[in-house]
């Protein structure tokens, strides 16, 4: 139980600042800076210190993370899994950093679909258009065509790179892996939002 209670806390936090948070074990943050704004964050990729206290995280985020996490609430998955993109690439895991990026912008765009087709279609209809199955090139597509904003670079910097590492067995290097952070950060932060009473 204090297990489930320990990830969940860690995710909301992670969550919150945007960025992979350490504290459970040694109360220490490890932040990992990304290079653009994302959540509340100014970051740089690639750089990385650490901190006695837990910042970013505020008063108040520590508190709505222990809430939710005390009432088995998880976060948007979406920003836990480019959260857990950005520990692989501090931790210098391309190949994990490109699959965990290219899973968030997925579950991303697969919102961002199912909120524009909402009020205009059944959920039977909606489910049908996301299909099991759908690849994540297909998902971009898809995308496009319901005019959703999508980033330019995303079919050279996510979708190649997922397709390369998942079903070529092949590597990613790190240029590549930062690139893929970048546009699933870019794609989470347009479809997916912290819940609306969640702190900045």
């Amino acid at each position: 139980m204090i297990d489930e209670w320990a990830t969940l806390l860690h995710d909301w936090l992670s969550a919150l600042a945007g960025v992979p948070i350490e504290v459970i074990s040694s109360f220490t943050a490890e932040v990992t800076w990304q290079g653009q704004r994302f959540g509340n964050i100014e970051s740089y990729i690639g750089r990385s210190i650490r901190v006695n206290d837990p910042k970013p995280v505020t008063a108040e985020q520590w508190q709505y993370a222990f809430s939710r996490a005390g009432e088995g609430e998880e976060p948007p998955i979406a920003r836990v899994l480019l959260v857990n993109a950005l520990s692989a690439l501090s931790a210098r895991s391309w190949r994990a950093a490109v699959v965990d990026a290219a899973t968030a912008a997925e579950v991303a765009l697969a919102a961002g679909i199912r909120d524009k087709v909402q009020g205009e279609a059944s959920e039977a209809v909606t489910d049908a258009l996301l299909g099991r199955g759908r690849m994540l090139g297909q998902m971009v597509e898809l995308a496009r065509d319901l005019r959703l904003e999508v980033p330019a670079q995303i079919t050279d910097d996510l979708v190649k790179p997922r397709k390369i590492v998942l079903h070529r067995g092949g590597r990613a290097t790190e240029d590549e892996a930062k690139r893929a952070c970048l546009v699933a950060a870019d794609v989470v932060g347009k479809y997916v939002s912290l819940p609306s009473d969640a702190p900045q």
